[in-house]
C-alpha cells in the first residue's frame, strides 16, 4: 500500500478486478495455511476418541458415549474452522483497507456462482438464530 496507495474502485464499487484476485489468493493462501496447522492439530485430539468410538471391545454404551463425544467434537472443530476463516478474512480486509461492502460487490463481480453462493451461503448460515450468539439485524 506504501507503493500504489489505497484501492480504487469502479462506478460500481468494485474493486480493480487483479487488486481483487491479490486480496482473495491472500485470504485463501492464509487460511488454507492455518486451517492445515488446526486440522492437523484437532485430528490428533480425536484420534482418540475415534478409537473408542469403533473398539469392538467396548460395550455398546461405551460406544455410543465415545461416538456422541467424537460427533459433538467434530462439530466443535468445523465451528473452529469457520471461526479461523473469519479471522484471516477480516484481519486482512482491514490491513488492506477494504469496506465489507466493497469487497462484497467485488465478489459478486468478479467470482464464479458457484463460489457467490458458498459465501452467501455461510453468511447465512452464521447468522442462524441457532448458532448465532450477537445481535441479529436484517443484515
Amino acid at each position: 500500500m506504501k507503493k500504489h496507495g489505497s484501492f480504487k474502485v469502479d462506478g460500481n464499487q468494485n474493486l480493480n478486478e487483479l487488486d481483487f484476485t491479490q486480496t482473495y489468493e491472500l485470504i485463501e493462501s492464509v487460511s488454507r495455511l492455518e486451517l492445515f496447522v488446526l486440522r492437523k492439530d484437532n485430528e490428533k485430539k480425536r484420534h482418540s476418541l475415534f478409537q473408542k468410538s469403533f473398539q469392538e471391545g467396548s460395550d455398546d454404551i461405551s460406544k455410543f458415549s465415545a461416538r456422541k463425544e467424537y460427533i459433538e467434537r467434530v462439530w466443535t472443530d468445523i465451528q473452529q474452522e469457520i471461526d479461523n476463516y473469519k479471522r484471516v478474512y477480516e484481519q486482512i480486509l482491514k490491513r488492506v483497507k477494504i469496506n465489507d461492502a466493497v469487497w462484497n460487490n467485488s465478489m459478486d463481480a468478479y467470482l464464479p456462482a458457484g463460489e457467490q453462493y458458498i459465501r452467501k451461503a455461510l453468511r447465512f448460515s452464521l447468522s442462524s438464530p441457532f448458532t448465532f450468539s450477537g445481535n441479529q439485524s436484517e443484515e
